[in-house]
């Protein structure tokens, strides 16, 4: 069940299914009423372990408490409750496979495992695949945008730097880099420092004013400041 800010927990409700054929039983918690949840349970859209109950098509449904609260939480924690009762009560007659996870609970039991299993397998196939990896690396393409020859892995960083956007004579993406063009054109100009004469670009030129090569060759130092 996700949260909904517009939810009305206080019509919050336990339930169990029962199959009258099979003997599973299912146990949820909703804050519908009951015809609208089954109308939810019996939704080919559904994949919920419920239809394992309803498959035999003679099932009961009964609300086993009700349970008003505030948030989401407090309800599947209510439901968890049972779930484990009837876990224990039924076996492998209770279709609950696992308590019900919040998103929040659900990354933290699997989303660690997933990942490190997603990195052995990169590792793996790169390992296996070195020569596949090395031409794919060295495979050169031209942007579409600008009509540079670039790798394929830097596409991406290629198409967000300014002198892709120049060069483009359509614009990144459909975007109007007219405007564009002229402030990094603005920020890449160069002028003369004032104390050194070296030509800097004008987003560099406080940076270069403080640093030591700037003072070793102005005449006076900056701003009077003495060289040891």
């Amino acid at each position: 069940m996700a949260p909904n800010e517009f939810t009305d927990y206080s019509q919050g409700k336990v339930y169990e299914l029962v199959c009258n054929v099979t003997g599973l039983v299912y146990v949820g918690s909703t804050v519908m009423t009951m015809v609208k949840r089954m109308d939810a349970h019996r939704s080919p859209a559904s994949e919920c372990h419920s239809k394992k109950v309803m498959a035999a098509g003679d099932f009961t449904d009964k609300v086993l408490e009700l349970f008003p609260c505030s948030t989401v939480k407090e309800l599947v924690a209510r439901e968890n409750i049972f779930i484990k009762q009837y876990q224990d009560l039924y076996g492998e007659l209770c279709v609950n496979r696992d308590t019900f996870l919040t998103k929040s609970e659900y990354n933290a039991r699997f989303y660690s495992q997933d990942a490190q299993a997603q990195r052995d397998r990169s590792k793996k196939y790169k390992v296996e695949n070195k020569e596949k990896v090395r031409a794919q690396k060295q495979l050169r393409i031209e942007c579409e945008y600008c009509g540079d020859m670039i790798m394929t892995d830097n596409k991406a960083r290629h198409q967000k730097r300014s002198a892709c956007w120049i060069n483009s004579s359509d614009g990144m993406c459909g975007i109007d880099v007219s405007c564009i063009a002229a402030k990094v054109q603005k920020v890449y100009h160069r002028v003369k420092c004032g104390f050194c004469g070296d030509m800097v670009q004008t987003n560099t030129r406080r940076r270069h004013e403080r640093n030591r090569d700037c003072w070793t060759k102005a005449c006076d130092g900056m701003n009077m400041i003495e060289i040891e």
